[in-house]
């Protein structure tokens, strides 16, 4: 009986925080697709605020879309690389690497942008590009791909699996580049 009431406020405080995030939400869009807000559904639907809205902030959106894919890319490129490293290495340097990765999540980001602003505040072409703001995203999101991979590496038994397909014949690279599309 017990646990049923447990799971009875578990679920009811669950449903409440949902409401409490959706329900702006909610009110954001109602407000965005209707004449008047005040009126509500009564006033008729219109796109006219999601134009207005689309014309002012577009180059933005379509900026951070870019930047998004830019810090993906490059997150996979160097994460991947250092996430494989990271695992073949059997030295002590390797936990030493992995921790100095994972800093960017352990300083406050307000530390780590003044950081930059203090590294590269010189350099008032790359300050204002949108180039400074890619690498800001990198440092932090880096230590995020670098520890998924990982996980999945060790998950995977990759060591095991590099050994027998270098036991078969597989050079470094065929063994580097497919791990990826075997299926256990």
């Amino acid at each position: 009986m017990k646990s049923h009431l447990r799971f009875t406020l578990q679920l009811g405080f669950t449903l409440l925080v949902c409401l409490f995030m959706i329900v702006p939400v909610a009110m954001s869009v109602m407000a965005g697709l209707t004449e008047n807000y005040f009126v509500g559904l009564e006033s008729g639907l219109t796109l006219r605020w999601v134009d207005e809205v689309w014309q002012l902030y577009a180059d933005t959106i379509w900026l951070s879309i870019k930047l998004a894919l830019a810090c993906l890319l490059i997150t996979i490129l160097i994460g991947v690389p250092a996430a494989y490293g990271l695992l073949r290495s059997r030295r002590r340097w390797a936990n030493a690497i992995e921790e100095l990765l994972l800093l960017p999540v352990a300083v406050p980001g307000l530390a780590t942008a003044l950081a930059l602003l203090l590294a590269y505040g010189s350099y008032r072409e790359f300050r204002g590009s949108w180039l400074f703001i890619l690498v800001g995203h990198v440092l932090f999101t880096l230590p995020f791909m670098v520890r998924a991979v990982l996980s999945v590496m060790q998950t995977a038994k990759l060591p095991q699996l590099e050994e027998a397909a270098a036991s078969l014949g597989a050079s470094f690279r065929q063994r580097f580049s497919g791990w990826s599309s075997l299926t256990v």
